[in-house]
């Protein structure tokens, strides 16, 4: 933990930079997320607006992390930090909203195009499109719960030491 002015300052910064970097981030997210509700595309953009609502959530949380991290270092320079075992629980629930989040928007992201990969497949050979969507669903339920379960399973080692 800082234990010098210098550290704390450079904390400071970095959480300084966090915060600006992620806001624009949310920025952008929310403009595609208003966009494509105003247009009514909800059905057609399904999996697009789970990725921005997903991509908003990890950034609030990255926020929150690098703050509660700063705010942690912070109060234990200045000698007032206060049950520390509750800190580092939040920090690591917020790890875990973040990572989690941001790699299943990622998936979703990789796995619509996968599907749209198999559709454009099936059309050119003149096939039902729907041969490969139980297999897909198969997929994507396995990885999405694979993704929240190594999140846990790191959340729960990293709680543990």
């Amino acid at each position: 933990m800082p234990a010098t002015a210098e550290e704390d300052k450079a904390l400071l910064d970095i959480n300084i930079a966090c915060f600006v970097t992620c806001f624009l981030n949310v920025l952008l997210w929310m403009y595609v997320l208003v966009k494509m509700l105003i247009r009514k595309a909800t059905a057609k953009f399904f999996a697009l607006i789970i990725i921005c609502v997903l991509m908003i959530t990890a950034q609030i949380a990255n926020v929150v992390y690098t703050q509660l991290i700063y705010t942690m270092y912070h109060r234990y320079y200045k000698g007032v930090l206060k049950h520390p075992k509750v800190v580092f629980q939040l920090i690591e629930a917020f790890i875990f909203i973040c990572y989690t989040t941001f790699y299943l928007a990622h998936w979703l992201f990789a796995f619509s195009y996968l599907v749209l990969s198999y559709q454009i497949e099936l059309n050119a050979k003149r096939q039902p499109l729907n041969i490969y969507n139980r297999r897909l669903n198969a997929v994507n339920i396995t990885v999405c719960l694979l993704t929240v379960l190594l999140q846990l399973l790191a959340w729960v080692f990293n709680s543990i030491n």
